[in-house]
Formats: structure tokens, sequence, C-alpha cells
């Protein structure tokens, strides 16, 4: 008995997906590390951000004693588990759309607009990696550090760079998907 959903109810973008299930199963599996990464470099970072805020609270309530370190540490990790999860949110098309017009398209009408979507976005990622690097070496040039914990501000920034490259990846890897379903 097959575990798989029906391609009757899914979406027209899920059924290009899954329809590929076997496409390139060695991009699947460095593309499952590399999902799996992400999911764990979240979780940390998200353990960090409450472990942090929940520190400062109690040290504000309970001891009286004001810390601006945790509240830094909090915000850097929220600001990386955002740019990570960017690509889950690609992977799981759960990012917003426009598909009013899109869906009503003729098949091969249709397939082109979402090749044209997934080939936009992964353009103004790659730019907007390139662009977010070009901070980053900018911020390592002049040595610039977080005010509290006095680390370089390439490090939070490097965030920036790293969740566009992924998402580059993740939505190269669905345009492929796309172009070869039939």
């Amino acid at each position: 008995m097959s575990t798989r959903p029906a391609l009757s109810s899914l979406s027209p973008l899920d059924k290009g997906r899954e329809g590929m299930k076997c496409v390139q199963p060695r991009a699947k599996t460095w593309g499952d590390k590399l999902r799996q990464l992400e999911v764990y470099i979240n979780v940390i970072a998200f353990t960090i951000m409450v472990g942090a805020i929940f520190l400062s609270v109690v040290n504000r309530v309970a001891f009286k004693i004001s810390m601006a370190w945790p509240e830094e540490v909090a915000r850097y990790a929220m600001i990386w588990m955002t740019f990570l999860s960017m690509s889950i949110g690609f992977r799981k098309g759960s990012h917003v759309g426009v598909e009013a017009v899109v869906l009503h398209l003729p098949g091969p009408l249709k397939k082109a607009a979402l090749c044209l979507a997934s080939l936009l976005t992964v353009l103004f990622c790659a730019g907007g990696a390139y662009f977010a690097l070009q901070i980053v070496l900018t911020q390592m040039a002049t040595n610039q550090l977080t005010p509290a914990l006095g680390i370089p501000m390439a490090v939070p920034y490097l965030a920036i760079p790293v969740g566009l490259a992924i998402s580059v990846l993740e939505e190269g890897l669905h345009l492929y998907e796309k172009l070869a379903a039939q």
C-alpha cells in the first residue's frame, strides 16, 4: 500500500514535486543532508534564543540585574533562524504567492509560468546572496564588532548570504524538477 498522496489531491505545484521523487537520487541525498542540517541549526538557534531571553528575564525580575548580551544573542539567533528557514519555506512551498492567474492557465502555460516564477526566484536570491556577501566582506574588512558580545559583525550578517544561497539551491532543485516533469 502506497503512503504517497494521490496526485489528484495535490496542488499543481506539488504534483510536479510528487511526480519527480526519483529524479537525481544523488541530488536528493545531499539535499536531504542539507535540509537536515538546516533543521538542526534552527532547533539549536531557537533553543539558544529562548534560553537567552529566559535568562535575561529571570535576571531582571529575580535579581534586578540587567545584562545586554542575552538580548544580542537572542537577536542574532533569530536572524540566523529567519534566513535558514527561508529555504525550508521554498522546499515546502509555503511562501506566499499569487496563483489566481496561474491556476486558470492551460497545462503547458501553467508549467511555463511556474518555471518562470522559480527562475526569477533563483535569480533574485542569487543576486541578493551576491550583494549580501559584499556587505559581509565589507564588515570583515572594517573589523566592526557587536556591542555586547564583541564578536565580528560579519557573523550575524553572514546569515543573509548563507540563507539566500541555500534558497538558490532549494528553488533551483524545484526548477529542475518542474522542467523534468512531463
